[in-house]
């Protein structure tokens, strides 16, 4: 066990220097990255879950712990916006216009997130089972982001209809946009449990109980902390979906797609992020998911004895089939919405863009209708 766990470290740490030798700010995001994908395993931090289980049982307190993520994000991001000139930094917050596609986009990610049982970073996690579910999700992601990088500007064309980015920093001091986001934070709280109802009475054993540890604080600000670290040396909010569309366009390209085909990918920006292997390989936002891929397997591996690891399964079954087609939902819409949970939504928030709020509701939506769908037995846990 000690020499895995000395492997797993050599492993982490030279990829980092090889690209600090090229570039440091690629090697800091790999490292954060790997950070990221430990902290998701070990609190177990999710957001399918405290989705669903908003919606069947009317508990909010999953969702109170991503609250204080996103309270978190918002008071740092808002610090590094203030702190930005002074100290020289580059940042590039995320804004996205309101549109009916990313209405649709988010409430197909939302149908995916629990068809598959986990969510856009959650299906990174997942690396951590080390079975057949994670190739099929992840590749069903991968496919699905592709696809909707080929299909947006066509339901763009379709769907004229939108507002033009609404950002509360470029209507308010940030001090006044703390505050209206914060607000807008805690108003959608209030709505949540007027409508869940919720009692803690009516919970009910210690089972139920230790699905929201008092751990879940640590986690929280580390998470936090790792994010805003990230925003700070890549310049922008994680961007998962992009990184896996890279990863899709430059597999096609091989098997012989060509991007001038393609509305989204023929203009020459992004045609010269598909030019060889080691465009993709040093792009930081494949490097980050990259890293979040090892750092959730590194997380599973340290602590488990190899000797009590289950044997991986490969065997096709429902359950497989299903996590492939929630995989492509979530890969599909999230391209339409602008980004998964933590693109589109977390990096919303903290960006202090409006879409956000769209894409939550949207996505809310869509886990209701699936969940309304599938019975419950048949809802598998998220990572």
């Amino acid at each position: 066990m000690t020499l895995l766990r000395l492997l797993l470290v050599v492993l982490a740490l030279v990829p980092g220097l090889l690209w600090w030798q090229q570039q440091s700010s690629t090697a800091l995001v790999w490292w954060l990255g790997c950070s990221i994908g430990w902290i998701l395993v070990r609190a177990r931090f999710s957001f399918t879950a405290p989705f669903r289980e908003l919606i069947e049982e009317r508990d909010p307190r999953g969702f109170r712990v991503i609250s204080s993520l996103l309270v978190l994000l918002v008071l740092g991001s808002a610090a590094l916006v203030l702190l930005a000139e002074p100290l020289g930094l580059s940042i590039k917050l995320s804004r996205a216009p309101i549109t009916l596609s990313l209405v649709i986009g988010a409430f197909l990610f939302g149908i995916g997130m629990q068809a598959a049982g986990r969510c856009g970073s959650g299906t990174l996690a997942s690396a951590a089972r080390l079975d057949a579910s994670f190739l099929v999700a992840i590749t069903g992601l991968v496919v699905g982001v592709f696809s909707g990088s080929l299909h947006r500007p066509l339901w763009d064309q379709a769907l004229p209809l939108r507002l033009p980015p609404i950002q509360l920093l470029d209507q308010w001091p940030v001090g006044l946009a703390v505050v209206v986001q914060l607000a807008l934070l805690g108003l959608v709280l209030l709505t949540l449990n007027r409508v869940c109802d919720w009692n803690p009475d009516r919970a009910a054993g210690a089972a139920e109980a230790s699905r929201h540890p008092r751990t879940f604080g640590p986690a929280v600000l580390a998470l936090s902390l790792a994010l805003l670290l990230l925003l700070v040396v890549s310049g922008e909010p994680w961007k998962v979906l992009w990184g896996l569309g890279l990863t899709g366009a430059h597999v096609a390209r091989g098997l012989g797609w060509d991007p001038a085909s393609s509305s989204f990918w023929a203009s020459p920006a992004r045609q010269s992020l598909l030019a060889s292997p080691w465009q993709w390989l040093n792009h930081e936002a494949v490097v980050v998911d990259l890293a979040v891929i090892f750092g959730a397997v590194a997380a599973s591996l340290w602590t488990t004895p190899s000797g009590s690891r289950a044997r991986p399964s490969f065997r096709l079954t429902p359950d497989l089939l299903r996590t492939g087609l929630g995989g492509w939902l979530m890969g599909y819409g999230g391209f339409l919405a602008y980004g998964c949970n933590i693109s589109s939504f977390v990096g919303g928030v903290m960006s202090f863009s409006l879409h956000a709020w769209v894409w939550l509701a949207a996505a809310l939506a869509g886990s209701a209708l699936w969940l309304r769908l599938v019975p419950r037995s048949s809802s598998k846990q998220s990572p």
